[in-house]
């Protein structure tokens, strides 16, 4: 009996302990004085760098056509993006086979289309969005629209209609300025596009 309360007695002493040292451990100050927080000014995005297999392939496949620059940007748009980005163009695995995909804008005149390219294994294929054919103004340096990644998930839609997409794969999303306007995902057999606005 002696021996069973000696050994609860010893239990009940390092739980103390052990707690004493957590409360002593939470209440120490590690910092050596009040940080700032800042919030970012413009949505910072890392840009990869365009492949050469890409801009070879653009150039072979459409000729006449040349990928857009950042020239061809309205000034309204870099108050809502880094200028260090590539807002044309975007990489991600459209079909989840393991080989990125590309999604890259390109003008031809007064017009710029979007292209996506599907990757196997370096060799390419590609889709011309049928939805996606605006008139290019090049003197007035018009353009406002940003190719992102869009991850797997649930996309609700309210307008014009209640609608919802599930996402199985990576996806891209067409911008105009910070308005989500289309989503191109793959639907087991082509890229298809979901209207967003």
């Amino acid at each position: 009996m002696i021996f069973v309360i000696i050994s609860s007695l010893q239990t009940s002493i390092m739980r103390i302990t052990i707690l004493l040292l957590l409360i002593c451990t939470a209440c120490t100050n590690h910092r050596a004085g009040p940080k700032a927080f800042v919030l970012p000014q413009t949505l910072s995005i890392a840009a990869p760098a365009i492949p050469v297999g890409v801009t070879d392939y653009t150039g072979l496949h459409f000729p006449g056509w040349s990928i857009v620059t950042k020239q061809d940007y309205h000034t309204g748009f870099w108050s809502f993006y880094d200028e260090k980005i590539l807002p044309f163009f975007t990489a991600v695995d459209i079909n989840d086979d393991g080989y990125v995909d590309y999604g890259i804008l390109i003008k031809k005149q007064d017009t710029v289309q979007l292209v996506i390219l599907l990757n196997k294994n370096n060799s390419f294929t590609h889709q011309v969005a049928g939805n996606f054919l605006l008139p290019h103004y090049p003197d007035n340096k018009a353009l406002q629209y940003c190719l992102l990644p869009e991850p797997p998930g649930q996309i609700d839609v309210v307008k014009p209609s209640i609608r919802s997409l599930i996402l199985t794969t990576n996806a891209i999303q067409l911008m105009e300025m910070e308005n989500r306007i289309c989503i191109y995902y793959w639907n087991n057999t082509t890229i298809a596009a979901f209207q967003t606005l």
